[in-house]
């Protein structure tokens, strides 16, 4: 296949631009605020949950190996739109999880329950009208991650 050359090499600033988040392993999240202003960016295997508060969200990451949290004034609505295709999904009406950081799903008498692979993280129901769209999500990643491993071995 030919080498294409980098944007780099041509000096064309616009497919810089573009080709800067093809490029870039690890996806990154940009999350805005309710005037559409860019106030949080992070890596999406950093970005643990997000719990809705009204017109806010808390957004629950690991930063230099910490849980920290940012609040951000958005509906957690407006969030679920803007990481469609991410790996992070509703799983209640007011929580979106990453089903990449889920370490145990169980199931008890009140529902089901989430287990992040953080010790410490707060444990996420999942309410019974989005079990049904997470259940297909998260089952179509473990599929996935085992399909993965066949193909490196």
């Amino acid at each position: 296949a030919a080498k294409r050359k980098s944007s780099v090499e041509s000096g064309d600033d616009d497919d810089m631009i573009g080709s800067i988040h093809q490029d870039i392993d690890p996806r990154i999240i940009n999350l805005h605020d309710h005037n559409g202003i860019m106030r949080f960016s992070i890596k999406e295997s950093d970005l643990y949950y997000i719990i809705s508060q009204d017109n806010y969200v808390r957004i629950h990451y690991l930063n230099n190996g910490e849980m920290s949290s940012y609040m951000l004034r958005c509906p957690l609505k407006v969030i679920e739109k803007s990481l469609k295709g991410s790996s992070l999904i509703r799983c209640h009406r007011s929580y979106m999880v990453n089903i990449s950081r889920i370490k145990v799903l169980r199931s008890e008498r009140e529902g089901f329950f989430i287990d992040l692979d953080y010790d410490g993280a707060a444990e996420i129901p999942i309410s019974k009208s989005y079990s049904d769209t997470f259940m297909e999500h998260f089952s179509k990643k473990v599929a996935g991650k085992e399909l993965d491993d066949i193909n490196i071995k």
